[in-house]
């Protein structure tokens, strides 16, 4: 029989010996280090520098969780004037004049800042990267950023949105899809957000209001993810459970629910709400697992929620093997609020019946073109970036890569 006293005593040698008999070499190891997942939040040109401006503002996050406006375009750059770090890339080939909307030039500044772009992510547990796709920085820049990450064993995760076809055109669309592609291959996980889908909900949006339904939604779907990674409920999700879930599942959606009190017909309404107002494709597996990730805030008087969720979301994918991981949190409230992360089937990006395609000559004048972007930036003198309450040349220090 092993001597547990004889095991504990001789776990290490030396002066590095545990004894047994005190507790405080087990128990008082909970530095405020420990357990505490790194989270870097990277918002990718001009769309993705948008959209963490605002996540900057909607609330106070977390020591561990630290914020980056990446660009091409200084004049962009200069125009987020928050407490977020921001970053101009390609500096010596673009001369903060932007990529022109080209991917392959927003790649090719990626190719000059790759060594300063990959010390910002290092340290990194999960890595969100938010981009807008379809231009140039976006489009080019997140799937490198995304295979860098990737490489590092970072936990990856792609929010992206896709330009609407009728108001941007077929060529941008496209030029977004080809990209979605890469990105999606390079990520642990993706969400995509519809900025057509954004216009149907509403035919009355101003453009200004479009773009800020957009932030909502990604603002939504990245403080449920944090409040999961740093709060303690009572049932609790640990990171271990987020992690697997974002490394598991290719594709996933994000849906809010707030229902009454022990009021299935309520949450039934709820749930059905939310998946007509999604601003994703939802199209839940029939022939594999819906993996599930939710987080409950309830009141002490509700009843068998999950079980009633989980039969919901059962009867509309059709498929009764559910995978559900839950925590909850008990609050004194009349309302429930259910934050759920949904595993879906590969998401149906929709082409246009006219989808621009690039032919040889056409590839040709392309690549003629960004060699005559190039030379041109090159002759152009670098201008300074202001960064909150000083500024920085980004001309000869490398480290503003």
């Amino acid at each position: 029989m092993v001597d547990v006293k004889d095991l504990l005593n001789n776990v290490a040698d030396g002066d590095d010996k545990v004894d047994y008999k005190d507790s405080s070499s087990f128990f008082d190891d909970l530095d405020d280090d420990i357990g505490v997942p790194k989270i870097k939040i990277i918002g990718v040109g001009g769309a993705g520098n948008n959209i963490v401006k605002f996540l900057s503002a909607m609330r106070v996050w977390p020591k561990n969780i630290e914020i980056v406006g990446i660009n091409t375009d200084v004049q962009a750059l200069k125009k987020i004037k928050s407490n977020f770090d921001v970053v101009l890339i390609g500096k010596k080939l673009l001369n903060g004049f932007g990529s022109g909307g080209k991917a392959e030039i927003g790649s090719l500044a990626f190719q000059e800042s790759k060594e300063n772009l990959s010390k910002i992510i290092d340290g990194a547990d999960v890595l969100f990267l938010i981009a807008g796709l379809g231009k140039g920085t976006g489009s080019g820049v997140t799937p490198e950023l995304a295979k860098l990450a990737k490489d590092k064993n970072i936990t990856t995760v792609a929010i992206v949105t896709l330009p609407s076809i009728s108001t941007e055109g077929d060529k941008v669309y496209t030029n977004a899809v080809v990209n979605y592609e890469k990105v999606k291959q390079n990520s642990d996980c993706i969400c995509t957000i519809s900025n057509d889908k954004i216009l149907l909900s509403d035919k009355k949006l101003s453009l200004i209001d479009e773009f800020k339904k957009g932030n909502e939604e990604i603002g939504s779907i990245i403080n449920d993810f944090v409040d999961i990674i740093t709060e303690t409920y009572e049932f609790n999700i640990d990171f271990a459970d987020l992690r697997n879930f974002l490394k598991e599942n290719k594709h996933f959606v994000h849906l809010h629910l707030r229902s009454e009190e022990n009021n299935m017909k309520d949450l039934k309404e709820s749930f059905e709400k939310a998946i007509k107002n999604s601003y994703s494709s939802i199209v839940f597996a029939q022939d594999k697992p819906v993996n599930l990730l939710a987080n409950f805030k309830i009141t002490p008087k509700t009843t068998s929620l999950p079980k009633e969720l989980k039969d919901i979301i059962s009867a509309h994918a059709k498929n009764r093997n559910i995978s559900f991981v839950y925590g909850l949190d008990a609050e004194n409230n009349s309302l429930i609020d259910i934050s759920i992360f949904a595993s879906i089937e590969e998401q149906a990006i929709e082409k246009s019946d006219t989808s621009y395609q690039k032919n040889e000559s056409e590839e040709e004048s392309m690549l003629n073109e960004t060699k005559m972007i190039v030379e041109q930036y090159k002759t152009t003198s670098v201008p300074t970036v202001q960064k909150n309450s000083f500024s920085f040349e980004m001309e000869d220090d490398e480290d503003n890569n």
